[in-house]
């Protein structure tokens, strides 16, 4: 069984596109809908005959999980930083004043940003 929702196109704002992560254009209330949705199929899941497998799959439940990694990749995202500019730093520079190569590593970590898309 497949469900379709239909978006009231005249009620999105430019908030609503970006809070989806995804970029589609959704309404609040297809939000709302999906969300109540999810949780009814969900809870109705205990329910089922035995040998019944359902499968759910909605569009919030993509943009849920998404910025929940999301935020917890970020998070770790700048320690992986200083772990790899701490480590270039050590290799490549020398432990006196004059010869260290701080720049050099924070070059490359740039090239690495650059290349990621920052």
């Amino acid at each position: 069984m497949q469900w379709f929702g239909k978006i009231n196109t005249t009620d999105i704002t430019a908030d609503d596109i970006a809070n989806m992560g995804t970029g589609e254009i959704v309404d609040e209330n297809s939000l709302l809908w999906e969300e109540a949705l999810r949780d009814l199929l969900m809870e109705d899941q205990d329910n089922l005959p035995e040998g019944t497998e359902t499968f759910i799959n909605v569009a919030r439940g993509y943009s849920d999980i998404a910025g929940d990694t999301i935020v917890g990749d970020a998070f770790m995202m700048p320690i992986g930083f200083m772990i790899v500019f701490v480590y270039v730093t050590i290799m490549l520079g020398k432990f006196n004043c004059l010869e260290q190569r701080g720049i050099l590593a924070l070059c490359g970590l740039a090239c690495i940003g650059l290349t990621i898309g920052f």
